[in-house]
């Protein structure tokens, strides 16, 4: 596998210039070349975002495999100031890509190289750039490292990306506002965002530990609110897929990403999670609240800034994910009993919860912390996994222990 992750500035990116753009006869282009004369078109309208859009797309892969006619309607909501505020900002930062990434590239998480850590303003020219189409797609991606899945019309749960789009555009929002709520305004020491791929390599513990509290929290509709997401010192378990990242159906960890979209960078760097490995994102602000899981997932809240910016920076800016991905037991065969407890599944569920736990004793560094205050967990690889939710909170309080925390379930 590659170790690094080339970026639409570099000049390995190349593409014919179908719209004869460029004052050039070579047959292939780079395509941050035209893609600058791209965005140097005025655009006043959902139907100039769209063309700019379909032009890129055509550009990069020769066609264009959505109508947009999701996004055309969410856009047609939007405020009246959109196009001459935000979106002047927009095209701003994406050109900005060559000056904030002079590599040209991304490194690739693995063993050997556990930690990609950006600042926010590089993370905001990432997440622009996925709005706009312009990544290729990594080796072990499908074509889900970029938004373009939630602008066509048909939408398996359309309430649940209405909620993703809003938290981008949210998002997109804030980046003009001129005090230190802006997520332009923090510096790469005060406010980062990092992603770190754990990998344990430790047999797994058989010793005895001291039974810890364990709080079972009763809520009405799934939430990503910030009351259960563990902010300041604490951390959220997400039930993952071993592939991380957003999608457009509603899942647990589809509906945390989406609220953040500064988590939706993920998956250019993140390959396949491993039996023994978990992503801890540190630093990504939520933008919305979605409550519900699949069809009944919504946006229920917009997250405005609050109190100074010191204490708004203090509750976000060490907002730490765990994302394991758990066995997918939905169509696991039943008629021998439950799948958990076969030969060997509850043995990779522990090691797995386990590595995402160890995150709460080591840094990047390898050097100790403090643990965590608290943890959040709904039941850990359920619903869409298809595990029995008795058998997993017994894995997650069980691994909890060995790393002296309180989880609230």
């Amino acid at each position: 596998m590659e170790d690094s992750y080339v970026l639409p500035c570099s000049t390995q990116l190349l593409c014919e210039d179908r719209f004869s753009l460029l004052d050039s006869y070579e047959l292939q282009a780079p395509f941050w070349e035209l893609f600058n004369a791209l965005m140097g078109e005025e655009v006043n309208s959902p139907r100039g975002v769209i063309d700019l859009l379909e032009s890129i797309a055509i550009s990069l892969r020769q066609k264009t495999d959505t109508d947009y006619g999701f996004l055309r309607d969410f856009m047609n909501g939007l405020k009246g100031d959109f196009y001459t505020r935000t979106w002047p900002a927009l095209v701003g930062l994406a050109l900005e890509m060559p000056s904030l990434f002079p590599e040209h590239s991304l490194a690739i998480l693995s063993s050997k190289n556990p930690q990609v850590k950006l600042s926010r303003r590089q993370m905001t020219c990432l997440v622009v750039h996925q709005f706009l189409c312009t990544l290729t797609a990594p080796t072990w991606q499908d074509g889900y490292q970029d938004f373009h899945i939630w602008y066509s019309s048909e939408q398996p749960h359309a309430s649940a990306v209405d909620a993703y789009l809003t938290a981008l555009f949210t998002y997109f929002d804030r980046l003009t506002d001129t005090d230190d709520y802006s997520p332009l305004a923090a510096d790469l020491a005060s406010w980062s965002i990092s992603y770190t791929l754990h990998t344990n390599q430790d047999p797994l513990s058989t010793a005895q530990h001291t039974l810890l509290p364990l709080e079972v929290l009763e809520l009405s509709a799934a939430s990503t609110s910030p009351e259960v997401l563990g902010i300041p010192d604490g951390a959220s378990v997400i039930s993952a897929n071993k592939f991380v990242g957003f999608g457009r159906t509603g899942t647990q960890e589809e509906t945390h990403v989406g609220a953040s979209p500064e988590c939706c960078p993920a998956v250019l760097v993140t390959p396949p999670l491993e039996d023994n490995q978990a992503l801890v994102v540190v630093g990504p602000e939520a933008m919305i609240a979605i409550a519900g899981y699949g069809r009944d997932a919504r946006c229920a809240e917009v997250l405005l800034p609050s109190g100074s910016s010191a204490i708004h920076q203090r509750k976000w800016a060490k907002r730490t994910m765990l994302f394991a991905d758990a066995l997918e037991l939905d169509v696991a065969d039943r008629r021998g009993g439950l799948p958990d407890v076969l030969p060997g599944n509850v043995e990779r569920e522990l090691r797995k919860a386990y590595t995402g736990f160890r995150a709460s004793h080591i840094t990047r560094e390898g050097s100790p912390r403090y643990p965590f205050s608290v943890i959040y967990t709904g039941f850990w690889g359920c619903r869409t996994f298809g595990g029995n939710p008795d058998i997993k909170a017994l894995i997650v309080c069980s691994t909890s222990e060995q790393h002296a925390f309180a989880v609230n379930l």
